[in-house]
């Protein structure tokens, strides 16, 4: 890997810095900024004239990964990111300056303790910079000598790659986003169809018992406070936002939340970060399951641990001690005294999950799944499987499971019904790449008849603003 120059018009490339990358010109094109690796030693910044003689080293940045530079619109200074960590072990970036004189000292222009991962210089003597300041991945604008910002974009996704005209009257710059919505499947008729239209994530969505609700998670990938539960008709309609108060606690979609026997109420999962004292660098994570009734807007904690499932009759909890632990490995217990587990289950391919019937807790492993009785622990049933099934949930008659089985000839993988009477496997469709169809990422109506999941999508887009400013 090195940097080459070769004329627009074409012809043979010229080597002129060997283990570098990320070049940049500068705007009077006499000099070239890029990131190299020296032996033994992480990628630095360096510049160059611009046939890659005089290199000079301008910092000791050891990067986590590339970052961008930006030369000042005169060629005198050069801008580049640092990464810092913070004591609860979270990554942020700040924006430096290097002015090419006499001096070697760095300005440090933004202080801000988010992540800026993209900026560029503009010849109005400003700094146009991408960043979580306040919230979502937005586009800033801040004088070269720092100060405080002015947001220039809002809306869903991030705002990435801005590049500015040479009058700074022009701004183009991409806008990713992956947004997941809400997708039913007709499991007869193979009919789907899409229930939420949001630039967010939509997932871990629940039918209600009656089948008349679902409650799904709401995540904004860059904002905490944007994630929240929504609770909405079975047709995506009426949507009502959920949000319990957990005092010293943050919510959290995962494991997906629980509806109560009578759906007055929802189990849900929340965690909180706690600092160990001996270590100020080092963070621990602590997981507690709480029921919200909807009505009297009531919260409760129930206890420590990650909720996994609750039975249909209401009665038992599957749990994980701490999100720490190992996943593979729920606790049984009753809801009323989770502190006495009856029996710990170990499910190695796919979460534990509660029988139609409330009367076993169904685990799976390489040789297929089994079935634990609620009352003693002890096992009740087991059903031999392909290695590449894997459960998803029972259907609403008991008598049989529904799957996906991966094709390694055909690289993808099929939505399928296991009969538990005799193992065999009728396929029911294929599954698309973009679905989240798995046990924690979808639910069946109580009909039997509908599959609800989220499916993702990718939006990126080329955005030009004219007189930004």
């Amino acid at each position: 890997m090195g940097l080459y120059v070769v004329s627009t018009l074409g012809g043979t490339s010229r080597r002129l810095v060997s283990n570098a990358t990320l070049p940049v010109w500068s705007p009077d094109g006499k000099h070239i900024a890029y990131f190299r690796r020296l032996p033994g030693q992480s990628y630095d910044l360096f510049i160059a004239n611009a046939d890659g003689t005089d290199e000079t080293r301008i910092t000791n940045i050891k990067p986590t990964y590339f970052y961008n530079v930006a030369w000042s619109p005169d060629s005198k200074a050069l801008a580049f990111l640092r990464s810092f960590l913070s004591p609860a072990k979270e990554r942020y970036t700040e924006i430096f300056v290097r002015a090419f004189d006499d001096s070697t000292t760095e300005r440090q222009i933004t202080n801000d303790k988010k992540i800026i991962d993209d900026f560029c210089w503009a010849s109005t003597g400003e700094i146009i910079f991408n960043s979580t300041r306040g919230g979502d991945v937005d586009l800033w604008v801040m004088p070269e000598d720092g100060g405080a910002p002015t947001q220039l974009t809002l809306g869903a996704g991030a705002d990435r790659v801005p590049r500015v005209s040479k009058e700074a009257n022009r701004l183009v710059y991409v806008n990713e986003s992956e947004p997941s919505n809400l997708w039913t499947l007709n499991l007869s008729t193979k009919d789907t169809r899409q229930l939420t239209f949001e630039d967010v994530q939509v997932i871990l969505p629940v039918f209600s018992p009656d089948g008349s609700k679902i409650i799904y998670w709401r995540s904004d990938l860059f904002e905490n406070k944007q994630n929240y539960f929504v609770i909405c008709s079975k047709d995506g309609s009426e949507p009502t936002k959920v949000v319990p108060l957990v005092e010293n606690y943050t919510l959290n979609g995962w494991p997906p939340a629980r509806w109560s026997t009578d759906g007055k109420s929802i189990l849900f999962n929340s965690f909180r970060r706690d600092t160990v004292r001996k270590n100020p660098d080092s963070v621990v994570f602590h997981s507690a399951f709480f029921e919200h009734e909807l009505t009297a807007n009531i919260t409760r904690k129930i206890a420590d641990g990650e909720l996994f499932d609750l039975s249909r009759d209401g009665k038992y909890v599957l749990f994980r001690r701490d999100r720490d632990s190992i996943s593979t490995r729920t606790v049984l217990a009753l809801k009323t005294a989770p502190e006495k587990p009856i029996k710990e289950a170990s499910s190695p391919w796919t979460p534990s999950q509660f029988s139609v019937d409330s009367k076993s807790v169904i685990t799976q492993d390489s040789l297929g799944l089994s079935f634990l009785s609620v009352e003693d622990g002890k096992t009740k049933q087991r059903v031999k499987t392909s290695k590449y099934f894997a459960k998803i949930h029972p259907f609403p008659d008991g008598k049989s499971i529904l799957g996906s089985l991966w094709d390694p000839a055909r690289n993808n993988r099929s939505l399928v019904r296991l009969l538990l009477q005799n193992g065999s496997v009728d396929r029911i469709a294929e599954i698309a790449p973009t679905a989240s169809i798995w046990s924690f990422g979808c639910s069946i109506s109580p009909d039997g008849m509908t599959l609800l999941y989220s499916k993702k999508e990718s939006k990126n887009r080329i955005v030009l603003l004219d007189n930004f400013r």
